[in-house]
């Protein structure tokens, strides 16, 4: 759109402030509609919490004589799989709260 002229130079700034402060809390605010906590999904945070310590501990194993840049990026790299955390609230709301977690059910 910024190249029919839509949208400035800066306008990005102004386009961003509304995805994340008006855009993204509305999203999760409308997920909430509706919601019934169920205690059997809470053992998915556990497991997620288990497997970015034991990541995390591999990592330093990896690079164990290496320097603290080095450990940083391989602590960050090995855990690049955390996409959902953005994509979750988005999938949620199309597929319901079974849908995000169905493929730990098949």
């Amino acid at each position: 759109m910024k190249r029919w002229g839509f949208f400035a130079k800066d306008d990005y700034h102004l386009v961003a402030k509304i995805v994340f402060n008006l855009t993204l809390p509305g999203a999760i605010i409308s997920s909430f509609r509706g919601f019934q906590l169920e205690y059997s999904l809470l053992s998915l945070v556990l497991i997620g919490l288990l497997v970015n310590f034991i990541l995390i501990m591999f990592a330093l194993a990896m690079t164990r004589n290496k320097e603290n840049v080095d450990k940083i990026l391989y602590i960050f790299a090995m855990a690049g799989y955390n996409i959902g955390n953005f994509t979750l609230l988005f999938v949620q709301s199309f597929l319901g709260s079974f849908g995000v977690s169905y493929p730990l059910y098949v």
